[in-house]
Formats: structure tokens, sequence, C-alpha cells
């Protein structure tokens, strides 16, 4: 798969500055593209206003035409673009003073911006109304019913607790303060945005600004819909505010929460959805298939994501593991690890250079927590680095560098804030390889156009490598072959795949330390070997046995120089002490 070729802008509006821009996110959308647009150009609202288009597609030639309009921008990718991140980046040219964002299996009605502008104009995320597309769809109604009959134009504003990105407005003023969309996730980050605002006060609804969502309307493609609201539900149940979080985030309780999404149901049918009453009868049975793939998602979902936290019960239990594990002395000769840090200070020169330019991000903070092994004065520059454990971020601290307590899935700086990324084996210490994409996606937000990437991970090509991970856990605990938890990780052309998906451009791979680690690491103690034995094993290694022999898997990933970059308000970087 190509990497995204970044925004490029197509046709844009020339009467004048819009005071709204809407957003419209499209990945596989020609069924109900042409519909979407042709309701959004006859707005009756008199101030000018933009809609902008992000068309992602798996292949340039898959992407749809759009009708020719100068109030339309297009920007294009050629890969699959994540929903958030194609609104973030369509949010970040935005030239309107009200962001309203919608999806591409909508229909507007033409007093859809007229009444959903002014509303967010007084201070507030704004959701809209949404209507049922497909009234005579068995399948259709039950998605509609399950999905968003919470934004029914009866229901009264209180207790709506969040939005939809379907039909939400927001003054640019309030998204630059609490925006952008999260874009680590398949779905929910519209929840993830706007339940807190609820919490705030800052949640209004506009019952006649109403859009028309056209469901799917076969009964095995809802069913799979479902399951995989239940899956995300599980996701932002467990990371921020969520209606019966307490009940959602615990696995065993999915049955619950299913049952009752069902109770809450019926209780919106018989007080301000009661015109939805005669449908909901009719499609009673598909409710209840519904409700169970919608809880078989949430129970899957929080099997996994218990499993790689290390239980349900103790949500946080996986982050306190790092804060033991992250501080365990290091039992590696000085030897092993002046060799270590030579070698990636060698790369970082060969690909980026030294002394880089602009504040750069590290994404652990394992070596900086003793000199011996700190590879960041061997670079130069200025960095900032992150680090899921206190207890190393206390100790790297003290040698200078500054940082953040952040798990590198969830950075807490602002798209664009760093010039490069240096990740020195954070990423294969997951649970499940998706969780590389995540982060790689992660890091890739947080990096401005042009930005490089220095990634390595575990080579499981090397046999001893292979051999080490395969083993259980509690084995190689106990044969100290390594004293923290080891993940899934990527071979080189699997690695050069990810770093593509997440868009960035590949462009360089190689295998890095080819001495093998169970003999060499004890011998390095020596200084001949740390002098002689190991450079030479080197060589010749990255020569005839590179992908064999190489314990990391090593990648430069670069941001597309001509990349829109992306506007938010997360913390700024800021530069460590060198």
């Amino acid at each position: 798969m190509s990497p995204p070729s970044g925004p490029e802008p197509v046709a844009a509006g020339d009467a004048g500055r819009p005071a709204v821009s809407v957003i419209v996110p499209a990945y596989r959308a020609d069924d109900t593209l042409a519909a979407c647009v042709a309701s959004l150009l006859v707005q009756d609202i008199a101030e000018p206003y933009e809609v902008i288009l992000y068309l992602s597609a798996d292949s340039p030639d898959l992407l749809p035409d759009v009708t020719a309009d100068p109030r339309l921008v297009v920007l294009t990718s050629s890969s699959r673009v994540r929903a958030a991140v194609a609104r973030n980046r369509a949010a970040s040219v935005a030239k309107g003073q009200v962001l309203v964002f919608t999806d591409a299996d909508v229909v507007a009605t033409t007093g859809w911006l007229r009444h959903i502008v002014p509303a967010a104009r007084r201070g507030a995320f704004v959701a809209g109304a949404v209507e049922n597309g497909t009234p005579r769809s068995g399948p259709g109604t039950t998605q509609y019913l399950l999905e968003f009959l919470d934004y029914h134009p009866n229901r009264p504003v209180s207790g709506l607790w969040h939005g939809a990105t379907c039909n939400l407005a927001v003054d640019r003023a309030l998204w630059e303060q609490w925006g952008p969309f999260p874009e680590d996730l398949e779905g929910g980050e519209d929840t993830l945005l706007t339940a807190p605002a609820h919490r705030r006060g800052e949640l209004d609804f506009a019952a006649d600004a109403v859009v028309v969502h056209r469901n799917r309307t076969s009964l095995p493609a809802v069913l799979r819909h479902l399951h995989a609201l239940g899956r995300r539900a599980a996701h932002v149940a467990r990371r921020g505010d969520y209606l019966g979080r307490t009940v959602v985030r615990l696995t065993a309780l999915a049955p619950v929460a299913a049952l009752g999404r069902g109770v809450m149901l019926g209780w919106k049918l018989c007080s301000w959805a009661r015109g939805e009453r005669r449908a909901a009868l009719r499609v009673a049975p598909l409710l209840v298939l519904g409700l169970v793939a919608w809880g078989a998602g949430l129970l899957a979902e929080g099997r996994r994501i218990d499993k790689g936290r290390g239980g349900g019960a103790d949500a946080g239990r996986a982050d306190r593991r790092w804060e033991v594990e992250g501080v365990v002395p290091d039992q590696l000769p000085d030897g092993w690890r002046r060799h270590a840090r030579r070698a990636h200070a060698d790369l970082f020169a060969r690909w980026v250079g030294t002394d880089p330019s602009g504040t750069w991000l590290k994404t652990d903070l394992q070596e900086e927590r003793t000199s011996v092994r700190s590879v960041l004065p061997d670079i130069g520059g200025t960095w900032v680095g992150v680090d899921l454990s206190s207890g190393v971020l206390s100790e790297a601290s003290v040698h200078g560098w500054a940082g953040a307590v952040a798990d590198v899935r969830h950075l807490p700086f602002a798209p664009g804030a760093f010039a490069g990324a240096l990740s020195t084996s954070t990423l294969d210490h997951f649970e499940d390889k998706r969780e590389i994409d995540v982060a790689l996606s992660e890091l890739r937000r947080c990096l401005a156009p042009g930005a490089s990437l220095v990634l390595t991970l575990d080579n499981p090509a090397n046999p001893l490598i292979w051999l080490r991970n395969s083993l259980p856990p509690r084995w190689r605990a106990r044969t100290g072959l390594v004293p923290f938890h080891v993940g899934p990780t990527l071979r080189a052309e699997e690695a050069r795949d990810a770093v593509s998906r997440a868009g960035f451009e590949v462009v360089d791979s190689e295998h890095l330390l080819h001495a093998p680690h169970i003999v060499c690491t004890r011998a390095a103690r020596f200084r001949f070997v740390e002098r002689r034995v190991l450079p030479l094993l080197d060589r010749v290694g990255s020569k005839l046995t590179a992908s064999r022999t190489g314990h990391y898997v090593a990648v430069l990933g670069r941001v597309p120089a001509d990349e829109v970059g992306q506007r938010g308000n997360g913390p700024r970087a800021t530069p460590s002490g060198s």
C-alpha cells in the first residue's frame, strides 16, 4: 500500500473568506457521497461557506469524482485515512470560524447550517438532530434505533451526554481549546471529545438542524457494525467519560451493559421518541440481535484489552507493571551498552546527521537513566522524552532529560509539535501487533511536515529473538533472559509496511547489532571484545547474514514535506536539557 499523498487541494472557493467550514471525510463512500455533497451545496444560509471533502481510497484510481463547485475544497489520499485523521487534517486547512462536521452517508436538510451555526457561536459543542433515512428497511431501522435515537429531533436538551460527528458543530475558539479528535481509534473519538464538554456544560442540542442518516440495509452488515460499536465502546469507556462507564468498562458485566442499553432504548421510546414505537415493535427481534451483537463486541474487545493489561479487575495493572519493570537495575555489562549506544548513534548520524535542528521526541527514556547507555549526548540536539514509568522519568531527569509520563499510543502533544522522533525498541512491548500501528499513527500526528522517524524493533527473523519471545513470560523471568515484558514485533518488510500505513515515506531500512546477544553481552566486559570483536561481528553480519543475525530492525520514515500541518490544543513540545 502506498503512503498517503497528503492533502491535495483540488478546488477552493474564491468568493471571499467563508464564515463556515463543513468537513466531510469519505472512504469507500461512492454510493452516498454524491447525494451528501448535493445537499450541502443547497444550504439556505446567507453567510459564505465552504465544504471540505477529505477523500481516501485504497488506490488513486478508486478516488471518487465530485461535482465541480467553487465552494468545494477536495483533499485526497491514495491510501485509507481514518475518519478522525481526515477530520483533523481538514480542520487544519479550514477557513471558517465555525467548523461543522458531518459524514458522507447523510443528507442534510436545506436549513441545517442555518440552525446549527448560530448555536455553535454561543460557545458550545452543538449536536444536531438525526432522522432515519431507511425507514422501510428493518435492518436499517435497527441501526438507527440503536445508534442514533439519542439524536431524535424530539429529544430534550437535558440528558444528551455526547455528540456524533455525523452532525456536530463547534466554534473555532472552542476547537482550538479542546480539539483535535483523538486519532488512535477506529471510532468513538467524537464521544471522547464531546462527553467532557457535557460535563463542563458546553454541549448543546439543535433540534432543527436535521440530517438524514442513510443506514446499512443488510442485516449481516448492520450486525457487524453494531459488533464494531461494542468493541469501540470498550476502549472509550476505559479512556474517558461514558454513560454507565462503571459497568461498560468491566468485561464481566458486558451482558449487563447490553441489557442496560436495551432498557434505555425502551425508556426513550416511552418518553420523547414515541413516534418510533411502531417501528421498534416491527423490528423487535432484530433489536434483540443488535443488542447481542453490541454486547458480544464489548465482551470480545474487553477480554482482549484485559489480556493486554494483565487482568480486567485492575485496568491500571499494566502501567504499574512498567513502574516496577522500568526501574529494574541494568544487568548487562557497560561494554555491551557502550557498543549498542555507538551503533544507534552511528545509525542516526548516517540517516539524519548530528545536532538535528528543532525539538525531537524520544519514545522512552530507558537508556537515559544512566550516562553509559544514553545515546542522546552522542547525537546532540534538543529532546523531549516520554515514558510509562514515573520512576524512569525521575532517573532520566537527574541526567538533564525532560519529559512526561505518557503512553506512546496517546501522546500529550499537539499535532506537528516535533521536528523528528527516535523510537528505540519501544513499540515491541505491546500485546497485539495492531497497537504498533496505533503508536505509529500517534507519532505521525505529532511530527511536522518533513520530520523524520528513526524506528527500531526487535527482529523476529533472528532465531534467538524468536526463541526468546516464544518462551512463556515466567520462563523468561526465571532464566533472566529479559527482565521486562516483551510483545509481538515486526520483520523488516512488515515494519516498512507499518511505517508506510501510518503516513510516512519509507526512506531506508537495515538491521542493527549482529553479535550473538547471549554470548557477547557477557563477553563484552572485556575491553578487547568490546573494541574489536563486537564491531567485527557487526560488519560481517550486516553484509552476510543481516536479517538473521541483526538484533533490531531499523526503519527511517519521513513525513511528506508538502503535507499541510494540523492545529491542536495539546501541550507544545518543551525542550530538554542536554
